[in-house]
């Protein structure tokens, strides 16, 4: 900003706002999405139990590498290492079943390594509605800010189902994203 201004004063011709203006970009990256898929697993199941509701819960996980280029965006690479905030415009998880029912899950944590905190879904009955965590789009800004400056981070998807063992979980974690990158 000190720039912005020294410039500001020694163009007459110029006003001050296009010398800020000059000094950051905007830009949205819609869409932005990253999924996740797991195989419920529990107690071994007997062959007349399969395909029936589990008694007890099963659980899911899956870790994997997200990686900046997931992002997909020419811009988000041109600038990846002048950004210097992330604003969410919109978050989602989107939970799904195969074979599809009306499954519940429950304690749905979503976590990205060296980012603190994590996304908490305490229940949801697949196919329903839930309200989003709290912190989702705090959440999300600061997982892309850390995967901006790692490249890649390890995530982990977890929780517990009444699906039963050998359903296959399939998480979606979408954002529309507005990237602020500063030029000077």
């Amino acid at each position: 900003m000190l720039i912005a201004a020294l410039v500001c004063a020694m163009v007459s011709s110029v006003g001050c706002d296009k010398i800020k203006d000059a000094a950051s970009r905007d830009f949205n990256v819609k869409n932005v999405k990253f999924d996740f898929s797991a195989i419920t697993e529990g107690a071994a199941a007997s062959a007349s139990a399969v395909g029936m509701r589990a008694e007890t819960p099963n659980t899911f996980s899956v870790t994997r590498e997200v990686n900046l280029s997931e992002i997909g965006s020419s811009d988000l690479m041109d600038y990846a290492g002048k950004i210097s905030k992330v604003a969410v415009n919109s978050s989602l998880l989107n939970i799904t079943a195969s074979p599809s029912g009306s499954y519940s899950v429950a304690n749905v944590t979503v976590k990205a390594d060296g980012v603190s905190g994590s996304l908490l879904v305490p229940s949801y009955t697949l196919g329903g509605t839930f309200t989003a965590p709290a912190n989702m789009n705090a959440y999300t800004s600061t997982f892309i800010m850390k995967l901006l400056s790692a490249k890649t981070i390890t995530v982990t998807v977890s929780g517990q189902t009444d699906a039963p063992a050998g359903t296959t979980i399939r998480i979606s974690y979408e954002s529309d994203l507005l990237f602020t990158a500063s030029l000077l």
